[in-house]
């Protein structure tokens, strides 16, 4: 140490010693003209094409059972998920609560149960919609056949052990007593207002998850749970022969229940099943009596459904929204009327969807929120220009392709596609769409879904005052929000 200590002194003394070579001369000074040039960033190139050729099989089971394989071979993990149709829920209600349930318990095989099945660190996530419950899982590649096969004795073989179905009921009461104060429950009322789309409130959540119990919960599950245009989609370093009898061995047997052929199905028919969605025939407003401190707000327009040619433009259409410098979000931002509004496309409907603005404002900024957010909105197509929506372009392009690095990710847009009865090698494609798009495509959607919108409004607070000098024709509805428990 002492040796190489006496180096570094050396090798520094020689450096500054007055025998070391002169500095060289400092650069000539910039004018001011080419300084200016600094400023001005450079001048935007397109994009360049983006191969995503990836190997996609796909074929059927004979029980219905969709089987879509995306082999990447050069990565490291497996992403395996599942979507089932049959099993839609508009919220916290009793076919969510029995998909979150399945954690308490699954058999595996006649002797044995998993609790909250995982390999490696990251264990089963199940989400339910309107839609259906989707189940994703990622796993080490070497672990994929067991996935494979785990998350079918995860999905159809559950024990609902009682022990565990009482723990687990009471930690979906707290989550939906957590939920029922969110700005997610704000725009659950704004959107529920709206024709096909209604959901019940988090007090009829929790009073259905009150009484649910391990011999429920196995009726539900027998009368939800088939497997008539599920789609199950792996993604990893496998090979798709392999995968297809994984497959088949794992989730060949799942039989569905005829409908309204067994004893007790009727009570957990989808009600919202065949529900269309539809347009306000003015704008409401939501006045909800509530414990915030500060109020927070949801606005709801109606777009296009998923499978139209219209929605992509519909979701820039929110991108150049949110981007917008001039816009009210981020005026309302600048100016202080606002602690954050987040805005995004619910598209978790058959039949079209949502484009959803929500935050938390102050007290006396409600009525500029919502008078600067609708003009916004409305006046969107005479707007927009060809630079805005460029960025949003350019923003969501970037944002698919840096996503499909990840193997959950390929398998979360493989799987949209095929929920939406859309071909699973569109995810390939989705670049160039994007970029493909142009601005009288843009004005188009949104003089038909913006120019007229009727928006559903909810705000909630504390004596939150909403009067009618908001440029609306608006119905005004005063509401009142309670955090008791359930009856």
């Amino acid at each position: 140490m002492k040796y190489w200590a006496g180096v570094v002194a050396l090798v520094v003394a020689s450096a500054c010693g007055a025998g070391g070579a002169p500095l060289p001369a400092a650069p000539p000074r910039k004018s001011l003209v080419e300084l200016q040039a600094w400023l001005r960033p450079p001048t935007l190139q397109p994009e360049a094409h983006v191969d995503l050729s990836w190997n996609t099989q796909r074929v059927q089971l004979e029980n219905g059972v969709g089987v879509t394989i995306v082999a990447r071979p050069n990565t490291a993990l497996t992403a395996v998920q599942l979507w089932v149709p049959s099993a839609g829920d508009r919220s916290e209600g009793a076919v969510a609560v029995m998909g979150d349930l399945l954690r308490a318990g699954t058999q595996v095989t006649a002797d044995s149960v998993l609790i909250n099945p995982k390999l490696g660190n990251v264990p089963v996530a199940v989400w339910t919609g309107p839609t259906g419950t989707a189940f994703s899982w990622q796993v080490l590649a070497r672990a994929s056949r067991p996935a494979v096969e785990l998350l079918a004795a995860f999905v159809l073989r559950p024990a609902f052990q009682e022990q565990e179905v009482q723990i687990r009921l009471k930690q979906v009461l707290a989550a939906i007593q957590r939920h029922s104060l969110s700005a997610d429950q704000v725009a659950l009322a704004a959107s529920g207002a709206i024709p096909g789309f209604e959901a019940p409130s988090s007090k009829q959540d929790a009073q259905g998850a009150l009484g649910m119990d391990r011999g429920m919960l196995r009726e539900v599950h027998r009368c939800r749970m088939h497997p008539r245009g599920a789609e199950l989609v792996i993604v990893g370093p496998v090979v798709a022969e392999h995968v297809v009898a994984w497959a088949r061995a794992a989730f060949g047997s799942w039989q569905a229940t005829p409908s309204g052929a067994e004893p007790g199905c009727e009570r957990w028919r989808n009600p919202f099943a065949d529900s269309k969605a539809g347009q306000l025939e003015r704008p409401l407003i939501q006045n909800i009596d509530a414990g915030y401190i500060e109020p927070k707000l949801a606005l709801v327009v109606p777009g296009p459904s998923p499978e139209s040619e219209e929605y992509l433009p519909f979701t820039l259409l929110m991108n150049v929204i949110q981007n917008r410098e001039a816009g009210s979000v981020q005026k309302l931002r600048h100016m202080g009327a606002t602690y954050g509004i987040r805005g995004w496309v619910n598209d978790r409907f058959r039949d079209g969807s949502l484009l959803q603005l929500a935050g938390q404002i102050e007290a006396g900024n409600v009525q500029e929120v919502l008078r600067s957010v609708v003009e916004d909105i409305r006046g969107l197509s005479k707007s927009l220009t060809e630079q805005e929506l460029d960025l949003a372009k350019r923003y969501r392009r970037t944002e698919f392709v840096d996503a499909f690095a990840s193997n959950a990710a390929v398998a979360g847009a493989t799987l949209w596609q095929l929920s939406h009865g859309l071909p699973a090698t569109r995810v390939q494609s989705w670049p160039d769409e994007v970029m493909a798009v142009d601005l009288g495509k843009c004005r188009q959607v949104a003089e038909r879904w913006l120019i007229n919108a009727q928006p559903s409004i909810a705000v909630a607070g504390r004596s939150v005052r909403i009067d009618a000098h908001l440029g609306l024709d608006a119905r005004v509805v005063k509401l009142h929000w309670t955090t008791a428990a359930p009856d």
